[in-house]
This record gives structure tokens, C-alpha cells and sequence, in this order.
């Protein structure tokens, strides 16, 4: 392992570099033009907005039910957003530092879904929903939004919603023109697998990442996702966004205080592992570090497209959490515990507070969306849940493009997207893997996946020369016929 003074100080004279600076660029070719805006705020709880009116929520992550209250804040917790625009089109990703949040909840307009429609009403269009993509952290010390684990306050859920539709809006509002680079970096050190099993045994060690920077050559800004499990701060009882949310600062401090968002990647079965005493301190000189050797995106133009898909969900434990979600499952708060079940609340009471109507929710069937963005030649597509690498692989296998960036967590939370759906007895067999037991879908992974490539032929990427019907390219894998004639639009 490096040593960390050396490593600081080589990040911070690389940053002084790339602030004053532009970097040689890899390619002879001329930088797309782009408009490029950050926004950030905060959204971490105060006292009326809390569990117990001291500030304090439950925190979501480990084991099953309630609860697990937290006891203060360690770090603050953000939205950070990005909007990039071509002068005709927007597209934005925002990164909301929280256990997990749904398309759509049972008690209000506090999903991920209403956000970006929210953000197109304010920007008159100019910002679709299809253009909106909204991820969250999965902090194992951030607030439980998902009620898995003892839910927080509805009051809790609305402010995260405004303040998530803020910081997008704030990023429109900011749109400058500015150039775009795009780099891979990687960090497989710093990941391990949860399985040993063939094709489940190696992570996705990628660090993908966008650096924004002005006509000038200044760096203005960074995107970026990485596959590892914001579980790097253990499940000590104190508020956290983990490893994206401080990674995030520690980048902006080593370049001059430019805005960075950076969020999860393809986390399923995916967990941290190397020096977790100086995490993000590792990885924010590697990436700052990679920018001089970043490549510019050279072809013009922004677009995005989503798709409604439905899952056939089979866990009943989960369904039933759902189902039981209404007002008067949510456990009392305990402002004294530390603990995972505390004296006077029910371990048994799940919240789950997704909803459950119409178009959302339909018996069994559980819809869903599937977003793509293009950024110039870079595809990024959001999964809503942990998506397992192996999707990821496989698009960057079809899509025939540089580079493409997975967001996990975007869009909605449904647990495990196990991909590929074969190897599902492979992640079952394993007695201390909780995989199966959070996965709503066997098929979810490949069915995503498939989604994905259909929205990639949207956006104007090839992923082979012929096509048949319902929008499944012979190309695509096998599998993917299962959904070829399935309707994709979100029903009303």
C-alpha cells in the first residue's frame, strides 16, 4: 500500500496542476461544445423532521426490520445533482445521499418518479422526466427512506424531495458552457466479491467518471460512479453518506473546490475492501489524478429515454412488507438505543412504504423504470436497485460505444438485480448472503439489462445490424426475446 503523506501530496500538487492548467488531451479531435451546470444541498435531518424531534432517524442497511436509531451526525448528508445541455436538450443525475428511495411512495408525492416530473413541470419541458435520472448513495448509515428498516418521517421524505428537485434545478440554473472528459480508472483494490462462485467471483473495479471543465481549460466540476458498497464506515448509530459523500468533498478540497457528485455504480454482490481507514482519501487522489490523462468527448449532443418494465415479483417477505406499509406500522422512536431492536418497538413491523396501486404495483407485478441518458458517444443507464456487474459487462459487450456509466440505485430501490438469472442458485446456495432474500425478481438483472439495450437503440447507439420485433436485436441476448413484445410506456 502507498504510503498516505506521499500520496496526498502527489494528488494535491496534481490538482494544483489541473486547476491552473488544461490537461493534454489523448485525441486530436476537437471537444464537443456542452452546457454544464452543478447543484448541491443539504438534506441532513433537523430536529422537526426527525424521529424523536432531537435530529434523530432510523438508519437503513443491515440485517431485516427495525430499527436502528441514529444517535447525531458524523457527516453531513447532500444532493448533489449535474446537468449537462446541448443548447436544445437537457439531461441531469443527481445522487441522493440515502439508503435507497422508490419510484413512488404509498403517503405522497416523495418518490423518485415525482421528483423528475417535478423538474420537467418547473423547466417547462426543457427537462424531461425521461431525462431525469435520480440514484441514491445506499449509505448503511443513511436514512432509512425505504422503511425496511423503520422508515422515517413523512415530513423527512418531502423536504429530501424538494431539496432533491432543488439541487437539479440549481445545476439547470447553472449551465455554463464547459467541455467534457471522460476517463475509466482502475480501483479493483479497492472491491472484493461477496461469492466465490464462477462468473459471480470478480467485481466491477471500474471507476467511471466525467470531469467537466470550462472553454479555458480549467477543471469545473467531476461525475462519477464506482461499484463498492457504501458499508466502508461500519454500522456505528451516526449519521453518514459513507464513502460517496465524503469522496465527494475530498475530491473538491484536492481540486480547488469544484463541485463533485459521486454516487454507486453496479454494487450488487459488491463490497469495499483495502485500507478503510483512509478510503476516500485513496480514492480521491486517484481520481483527481486521472483527469490529465482523461479524454475529451468529442461528439456532440445530450438525449435520454426510459422504460417501464414489470417485474413478477415472488418474495413474499417483501410483498408483504409492502403491503403492509401504510400509516400504523412505524415503530416508535427510542432516542436512547443504539442498538438494532430496541426496548418498546416491534422488530417485526417492515413499513415498506413503496407503492402499492396502480401503475406501480398490480398483485405480484411490480413496475419499474429503466433510464438511459447520451452524453455525446457515452451511455449512462440507471438500474433501480443493486444491479450486479455482469449487466453492466454485458452492455458494454453490446453497445457499441467508448464508454458506458451504470448508476445503481436509480429510479427506484428493489434490492439485488442478480444478473445473470442462471447463476440465481449460485447466489441462493450461499448461506450468509442475503442477496436472495432482498432480490424481488429471479430475472430482474437480465431483464434490466434488457431494457437497457433497447433504450441504448433509442439513443442512437448500434448494438447490431439487425433488429426484429418488438425492439430485440438479434444481437442481444438470448434471453431478451422473453420481453421482446412487452409495453414499455408507464401506463396511466
Amino acid at each position: 500500500m502507498r504510503a498516505l503523506s506521499f500520496l496526498l501530496a502527489a494528488a494535491i500538487l496534481v490538482a494544483s496542476l489541473a486547476v491552473v492548467a488544461s490537461p493534454a488531451s489523448s485525441s486530436p479531435d476537437t471537444p464537443a461544445p456542452f452546457l454544464v451546470g452543478f447543484g448541491i444541498r443539504d438534506i441532513t435531518p433537523s430536529n422537526d423532521l426527525s424521529q424523536d424531534g432531537q435530529g434523530h432517524v432510523y438508519l437503513g442497511g443491515f440485517g431485516f426490520g427495525c430499527c436502528r436509531l441514529s444517535q447525531g451526525t458524523e457527516y453531513p448528508v447532500r444532493v448533489r445533482a449535474m446537468v449537462v445541455g446541448d443548447g436544445e436538450r437537457n439531461v441531469a443525475l443527481a445522487s441522493v445521499e440515502v439508503q435507497g428511495s422508490f419510484a413512488a411512495y404509498q403517503d405522497g408525492a416523495f418518490g423518485q418518479y415525482d421528483v423528475a416530473k417535478a423538474v420537467e413541470a418547473a423547466t417547462g419541458g426543457a427537462l424531461p422526466r425521461s431525462h431525469v435520472i435520480v440514484s441514491s448513495d445506499h449509505s448503511h448509515r443513511g436514512a432509512d427512506t425505504t422503511g425496511v428498516w423503520g422508515g422515517v418521517p413523512d415530513a423527512y421524505l418531502a423536504f429530501i424531495a424538494a431539496q432533491t428537485r432543488g439541487a437539479i434545478l440549481d445545476a439547470y440554473a447553472a449551465e455554463a458552457p464547459a467541455r467534457l472528459r471522460v476517463a475509466e480508472i482502475n480501483e479493483s483494490q479497492y472491491v472484493s466479491s461477496d461469492f466465490s462462485a464462477a462468473n459471480q467471483d470478480t467485481p466491477d473495479g471500474m471507476f467511471r467518471l466525467l470531469y467537466a471543465e470550462t472553454p479555458e481549460g480549467r477543471l469545473a466540476g467531476v461525475y462519477g460512479t464506482f461499484a463498492s458498497h457504501a458499508t466502508i464506515h461500519g454500522s456505528a448509530p451516526f449519521l453518514s453518506p459513507d464513502w460517496p459523500g465524503i469522496a465527494s468533498d475530498k475530491v473538491s478540497a484536492l481540486a480547488g473546490g469544484v463541485p463533485v457528485v459521486l454516487g454507486e455504480g453496479a454494487v450488487g454482490r459488491t463490497h469495499g475492501a483495502g485500507d478503510r481507514s483512509h478510503y476516500e482519501d485513496l480514492l480521491a487522489a486517484d481520481v483527481v489524478a486521472a483527469y490529465p490523462a482523461s479524454e475529451y468527448v468529442t461528439v456532440p449532443g445530450v438525449d435520454g429515454a426510459e422504460s417501464a418494465i414489470a417485474l413478477n415479483a415472488y418474495n413474499g417477505i417483501l410483498l408483504g412488507g409492502i403491503t403492509a406499509g401504510h400509516p400504523g406500522c412505524n415503530a416508535p422512536a427510542n432516542p436512547v438505543s443504539s442498538g438494532f431492536q430496541s426496548a418498546g418497538v416491534n422488530p417485526t413491523c417492515v413499513p415498506i412504504g413503496r407503492a402499492d396501486t396502480p401503475p406501480w404495483m398490480v398483485g405480484n407485478r411490480i413496475t419499474t423504470l429503466v433510464s438511459a441518458v447520451r452524453i455525446g458517444d457515452v451511455l449512462l443507464w440507471g438500474a433501480p436497485g443493486e444491479i450486479y456487474p455482469n449487466a453492466q459487462w454485458a452492455i458494454q459487450q453490446h453497445v457499441q460505444t467508448r464508454h458506458v456509466i451504470v448508476l445503481g440505485l436509480a429510479n427506484d430501490q428493489l434490492g439485488y438485480l442478480i444478473a445473470p438469472s442462471e447463476d440465481w442458485y449460485k447466489i441462493a446456495s450461499n448461506p450468509t448472503s442475503d442477496n436472495t432474500l432482498f432480490n424481488v425478481d429471479v430475472t430482474g438483472g437480465d431483464h434490466v439489462e434488457c431494457a437497457v439495450l433497447d433504450l441504448a437503440r433509442q439513443l442512437g447507439f448500434s448494438t447490431g445490424p439487425s433488429v426484429a420485433l418488438g425492439g430485440v436485436s438479434a444481437d442481444d441476448p438470448a434471453i431478451c426475446n422473453a420481453w421482446a413484445f412487452e409495453p414499455r410506456a408507464l401506463p396511466t
